[in-house]
């Protein structure tokens, strides 16, 4: 009867809309509820919904990395963008969770020396030049057993497109798992275009694309240009760039006075869920470290 051929109609339509990648069209209540579920279980976890960066005071701020989102740390040339985020990698999986870091301007090996400086409490100059005794030696082979005991994962591709970095988080997925991604940096990812304002704009889009596909978040490193050096970047500086603060749901400018300063600012300039704010960092470049400067009981040689 006409209930039949209305249900064989249903059908077909839910049918089609899979087979091109629709998304189903679900009730309020539904999203509601798939909310309320992850919320519940978070809290029986004792967990923010997002995951802890593991920097107490901007987590205090944004309360973690949501799922689906896009995080940009936006910063000048030179002043320590993928310090600070191989910092939040490193401090993502030591909690326990599987982080892929992608590099597409430094090699594993130099990827390797950053983390070994950090973890090891000993200077990228002395690891660069060698200079480093049996003691030394003794802390680094410890630095790469406790480092291999975590899940953080590095893919260093030059010249790496949207749909291999795709690829990679799903290939990383399969075999390990996967919680977040953090790419370093924007600007060095291919896509086809002659102007540049075009490429940034489709590139982050499909960045935003990917972690909704994926449902892991996304922390992408963005270098913006050299004008106005010296002076602390605000969202103006990243609107020449491309559509990148339309899609980003997080924007953070992480700011140095000068290039040897042990002083860093991170701004929390857009947050789409929640307030913005500022939080200090020491900055340990020689070491590949920062760290809120709260957290009294850190030390690089530790």
């Amino acid at each position: 009867g006409d209930m039949d051929l209305a249900c064989s109609t249903l059908s077909a339509a839910v049918q089609a809309a899979k087979q091109i990648g629709l998304e189903p069209i679900i009730s309020a209540g539904d999203a509601v509820q798939m909310a309320v579920d992850r919320i519940e279980d978070a809290r029986a976890r004792n967990e923010s919904i997002g995951i802890p960066s593991g920097m107490p005071e901007l987590d205090k701020i944004i309360g973690g990395f949501v799922a689906g989102e896009l995080t940009i740390l936006g910063a000048r040339p030179s002043i320590g963008k993928s310090v600070v985020g191989a910092e939040i990698a490193q401090r993502i999986a030591e909690a326990g969770r599987q982080v892929l870091f992608v590099s597409l301007e430094m090699t594993n090996e130099q990827l390797g020396q950053r983390f070994a400086s950090r973890k090891a409490g000993i200077s990228l100059n002395d690891l660069r030049d060698c200079k480093v005794d049996t003691v030394k030696i003794a802390r680094l082979r410890q630095a790469a057993c406790e480092i291999r005991e975590i899940g953080l994962h590095l893919w260093s591709q030059p010249n790496t497109s949207l749909q291999s970095l795709r690829a990679a988080a799903s290939i990383c997925r399969a075999q390990h798992g996967l919680d977040i991604v953090v790419v370093d940096y924007l600007g060095l990812l291919s896509h086809p275009g002659e102007k540049t304002y075009e490429r940034i704009t489709q590139i982050s889009r499909g960045l935003k694309l990917m972690a909704m596909e994926l449902d892991v978040p996304f922390l992408v490193l963005v270098q913006l240009n050299r004008n106005a050096d010296g002076k602390q970047p605000t969202l103006a500086d990243i609107r020449d760039s491309g559509a990148i603060e339309q899609d980003a749901d997080l924007v953070m400018f992480l700011h140095r006075e000068r290039r040897d300063s042990k002083e860093a600012l991170l701004d929390i300039a857009k947050f789409r869920n929640g307030a913005i704010g500022e939080i200090a960092l020491r900055f340990e470049g020689e070491y590949a470290s920062a760290t809120d400067l709260l957290e009294v009981n850190w030390s690089p040689t530790r």
